[in-house]
């Protein structure tokens, strides 16, 4: 796990600028938590950035999904939590391959 998030800070450094600013593939980069849902079974996320952008599903609410029985859930909630309360950006990784966009991991920068 710890690799993975190595990998993935090293694309997201190497990304291009431009990149950094939206929606595109399976990241949403410095983007803003503009509503949280919270439900029986997952906690659904809309952002600021441009969501049908994303090689997912982010439904007609354009929403990420962070499943709640995910071993990681509680700090991912935490972290997205924190981003909403203090209005800083952060970074959204989906799964690759999903139907609906479902959060991988989550990560913001100071």
């Amino acid at each position: 796990m710890r690799y993975s998030a190595l990998i993935a800070a090293l694309v997201f450094i190497l990304m291009p600028g431009k990149a950094l600013a939206d929606c595109s593939g399976v990241f949403c980069n410095d983007v803003l938590v503009q509503r949280i849902v919270v439900s029986a079974t997952a906690t659904s996320v809309r952002t600021s950035g441009d969501e049908t952008q994303l090689d997912c599903d982010p439904g007609t609410g354009l929403y990420l999904t962070m499943d709640n029985t995910d071993p990681e859930y509680n700090d991912s909630y935490a972290l997205v939590l924190t981003a909403f309360v203090s209005g800083t950006p952060m970074t959204f990784r989906m799964e690759s391959g999903t139907g609906p966009c479902t959060v991988s991991y989550v990560l913001q920068d100071r």
